[in-house]
């Protein structure tokens, strides 16, 4: 027998031995025997803080922020209410690793170009902007090689294992017997 899920795309039907997860919750259809219907709750994922970090630069203080931000994560530098720089990430892992090198890259940057008071501070800001930029540009261009190097040896791969199978006519197509991607 079984069960029927209604949900935007129409009814689901699912065998009444199933079992699912609805807002971090598990049913078994078994179990409390229950007919679903418009179910949409999506599942959220773990709520997480905030972090950051603050930096005083004499009269001035700047924040560093890590925060998550619709299904991804900003890390950002902000002085008052002028963001200097902001970034965003589909990954926590990618952004995790970049909020701890961005902060390093921080405190490298004000070692290494002193602030005077001979300087205009918009100038500075900008400087320190245009600097966090090319760091972070030239972090994604590393991530960038090696995702491409990961897919490029997963294509190869596949490729191999397809033109086998096209020589032992497991993947011979024609148009009785194949089928071609085609618009609709």
């Amino acid at each position: 027998m079984q069960v029927e899920k209604r949900c935007d795309h129409g009814p689901v039907f699912f065998p009444k031995s199933a079992s699912f997860r609805l807002a971090k919750k598990s049913f078994s259809i078994k179990k409390i025997g229950l007919k679903i219907e418009s179910v949409s709750t999506p599942i959220k994922r773990k709520a997480t803080m905030t972090k950051t970090k603050t930096y005083k630069y004499g009269p001035h203080t700047f924040k560093s922020y890590f925060k998550p931000v619709g299904n991804g994560w900003e890390v950002g530098f902000t002085h008052g209410n002028r963001t200097y720089w902001v970034g965003n990430f589909v990954h926590r892992t990618e952004a995790t690793k970049w909020w701890a090198m961005f902060n390093r890259e921080i405190v490298t940057f004000s070692k290494r170009f002193n602030f005077t008071q001979q300087m205009p501070f918009s100038w500075y800001c900008n400087f320190l902007s245009n600097h966090m930029y090319t760091c972070y540009y030239t972090w994604l261009d590393k991530m960038f090689n090696k995702h491409e190097t990961t897919f490029k040896k997963a294509y190869s791969k596949d490729f191999k294992r397809y033109m086998k199978m096209k020589k032992t006519r497991t993947a011979a197509t024609t148009k009785q017997t194949g089928y071609f991607l085609k618009a609709v």
